[in-house]
């Protein structure tokens, strides 16, 4: 939950979180929009942690659904996941069972909701072959 925001400072109240000040932090799903956003946070104890929003909000309390997540890469580069398989109803499948699994590019959030357990994937659809007998590349929109 979000406390009454005290100018553009959020404090948020969430219960053995794990983040550490200079965590960078995703929150999103709050109906006011100036909570929304990627915040560097600070103030944290096991509870709750504070962030700073561009402009102090029109209303001093956050409604709506809203979660965080913490934004870290461990120093490794590669493709940058933001998915509606992070949480939002959607799971993660794999495009194509014939290459690695530890290739993120080969992972895709389903386009069924809650996904297809017990059936096959929606992205492993099989695909026509081209003149060279390859797979045709996947065009994403």
């Amino acid at each position: 939950t979000a406390r009454p925001s005290s100018g553009a400072t959020a404090t948020v109240d969430l219960f053995n979180h794990g983040y550490v000040n200079g965590d960078t932090v995703q929150i999103f799903g709050a109906a006011q929009a100036e909570y929304n956003g990627t915040f560097t946070i600070s103030g944290v104890t096991s509870s709750t942690f504070s962030y700073t929003m561009a402009s102090a909000p029109a209303s001093s309390t956050a409604t709506g659904f809203i979660l965080s997540r913490r934004l870290i890469d461990h120093t490794q580069t590669g493709w940058s996941w933001v998915s509606y398989a992070d949480g939002l109803g959607k799971s993660l499948e794999l495009i194509d069972p014939t290459l690695s699994n530890n290739d993120g590019q080969n992972w895709a959030a389903s386009t069924v909701l809650q996904g297809t357990p017990g059936a096959a994937n929606e992205e492993a659809k099989p695909r026509t072959k081209g003149k060279s007998g390859g797979r045709k590349p996947r065009t994403r929109k």
